[in-house]
């Protein structure tokens, strides 16, 4: 597992190549073998096709795999995965198509399900004309009708499949799905207005100017941007001064790099900073300072020299 420092908390190596799953999906890997989580190898799919899959995975001969799993025994884990007999059984999967038609079955028979628990009635007219309207009220994608036609017999067919799905879901949790999105959907828009009133405050401070409303009107005139006014600023910032400040360090930029090669080796520690993940240091001479800054999404950390 890693740290991930934008939502403070520790996750899967495969969540954080793949992002995080959505609420009731599973990454799955291909292969069977949790130890690869090379992109290709990684799938985001139900959590109810990734039980299934397991399961028909278990009844195709592949017993020694799950029990050696179920002990924790990693090393009998990872002998079988570079077995022939695994190679055969994940190369004979991937070519069956009744087992990609399953797994789409599955996916689209949960959507039905979802739709009946939040009342709708399956016709063909809701996933025709109707797509667009009912994914705004529920959160989520509809299949179009030729997704349906393609796995399913008939229409009827893919009724009756989404009558008898079993999951885990309601009215409730769908509404509480919805207010989170539309709380991070809401936090996303103050964050980019509040950028837009940085961008305009950054300019007139750059130009020496005073950043007070004459200014600020004068250079977003300027720019014909539609950022927010003057007098609205208090919408998105607690205090014109926190708008100063915000508007002070906006933008700063990454004016050049280089690489550096050392005579000898030296020491290097792990240093974890709590919350923010990164720390700066300031250096005597000229205000010239380092900051240090980890990157766990792909694995790189930054050095940043600042001058001024």
């Amino acid at each position: 597992m890693i740290y991930n420092d934008t939502t403070n908390k520790w996750q899967f190596v495969h969540h954080a190549l793949f992002k995080m799953p959505k609420k009731g999906n599973n990454i799955h890997h291909k292969d069977f073998n949790y130890l690869n989580n090379e992109p290709d190898n990684l799938v985001e799919i139900s959590k109810q096709e990734h039980s299934h899959i397991h399961m028909l995975y278990k009844n195709k001969n592949n017993k020694k795999f799950i029990e050696s799993r179920n002990k924790a025994a990693i090393k009998n884990i990872i002998k079988y995965n570079k077995s022939d007999k695994h190679k055969e059984t994940v190369a004979n999967m991937n070519k069956d198509e009744d087992m990609i038609k399953l797994q789409h079955i599955s996916r689209l028979s949960t959507i039905g399900k979802k739709l009946i628990i939040l009342g709708y009635t399956l016709t063909e007219d809701l996933f025709i004309n109707n797509r667009s309207k009912t994914k705004s009220k529920i959160g989520f994608n509809l299949p179009t009708i030729g997704i349906i036609n393609k796995y399913f017999d008939s229409f009827n067919d893919f009724i009756q499949q989404s009558i008898k799905k079993q999951i885990d879901f309601s009215v409730e949790q769908n509404n509480v799905d919805i207010l989170n999105r539309q709380k991070i959907i809401k936090e996303s828009m103050l964050k980019m207005r509040r950028n837009s009133c940085c961008r305009i405050g950054k300019l007139v401070l750059e130009q020496g100017l005073e950043l007070n409303e004459e200014n600020y009107m004068n250079k977003r005139k300027e720019l014909n941007t539609k950022c927010p006014r003057y007098d609205t600023i208090l919408k998105y910032f607690d205090s014109y001064k926190q708008f100063e400040e915000g508007s002070k360090y906006y933008n700063h930029k990454i004016i050049s790099k280089e690489y550096i090669t050392l005579d000898k080796p030296v020491n290097v520690y792990c240093l974890t900073v709590d919350k923010y993940h990164n720390f700066a240091i300031n250096l005597k001479d000229n205000n010239n300072g380092v900051f240090v800054k980890n990157c766990d999404a792909d694995g790189i950390d930054y050095v940043i020299i600042w001058k001024v």
